[in-house]
């Protein structure tokens, strides 16, 4: 498998204990890192960081998509150079950026990869477009922060709202005040037919498993003392306890009894 992280081309993927790591290979230079954590890749120096630093671009060097051209004027004191993207269009770029891979076309390669090309809508600074450059974002890349809730699940976007923001706002619509988006199946994927602008209350009652829950429902887990299987949920950030049960599929029944009735009384 190859995916990419800036200018790092991902090679391989692998965990030891609760970290993940990645084998790499710098596109630009093609030094090769065996062993990086996957939070750290794209901080990592190799020659073309190292050796080529302030060190002038000739006309006819390639970055990923990008030829460069000539020297442009400077803007402050970043060095600009005038380059030509593989589909044509012509830009000005720092070297900087070039050297580093955090530009390696014209926009046209993210674009190919969003599958459409950028949209007029005048909606960049909504909530609503916020709330959809994060899915792409979080179910894209491996941040520390939200990763074993998405990547590691491998959860997607459908193609359709990943290519289109319209697409994604006509299907949702503006979202009402104090709401955020919901998945309806919390281990499903976003799509038109899975997801809904909710009130905090609801997706608290709608929360997915806990990384350590074992039971397989939410809401439900086995206290050890009793040797029972023990039925919670929360509503407005309090536990409500349901029952201690002998037979797990009680308990189950227990919760989702709750969830039906307590669902009631929230608005959607």
């Amino acid at each position: 498998m190859t995916s990419q992280l800036g200018r790092w081309k991902i090679q391989s993927i692998f965990t030891e204990g609760k970290r993940k790591f990645f084998s790499a290979e710098c596109e630009v230079c093609g030094d090769f890192l065996e062993k990086v954590r996957s939070d750290y890749v794209e901080k990592v120096n190799c020659s073309c960081t190292k050796k080529q630093l302030g060190k002038p671009l000739s006309a006819g060097d390639v970055f990923g998509e990008l030829t460069v051209i000539e020297k442009a004027p400077n803007k402050g004191k970043s060095a600009r150079y005038k380059v030509q993207c593989s589909c044509g269009q012509i830009k000005e770029v720092e070297a900087g950026h070039l050297r580093n891979g955090s530009t390696k076309s014209c926009g046209c390669s993210l674009e190919a990869k969003r599958g459409s090309r950028r949209e007029n809508h005048g909606l960049s600074a909504s909530k609503e477009y916020k709330v959809w450059a994060g899915i792409i974002a979080r179910t894209s890349y491996p941040y520390e922060s939200t990763k074993k809730w998405y990547y590691d699940k491998e959860i997607e976007i459908s193609a359709e709202w990943r290519s289109s923001f319209l697409k994604f706002y006509e299907d949702m619509g503006p979202c009402p005040e104090g709401y955020s988006i919901d998945r309806i199946d919390p281990d499903g994927h976003y799509c038109k037919e899975n997801c809904r602008w909710a009130s905090p209350p609801l997706q608290a009652i709608n929360k997915g498993l806990f990384s350590n829950n074992t039971s397989g429902k939410t809401g439900v887990s086995f206290n050890s003392q009793h040797q029972k299987w023990v039925s919670t949920i929360y509503v407005d950030n309090n536990a409500i306890y349901l029952g201690l049960f002998a037979n797990f599929d009680d308990a189950v029944k227990a919760r989702e009894d709750a969830e039906q009735k307590y669902r009631s009384h929230i608005k959607e």
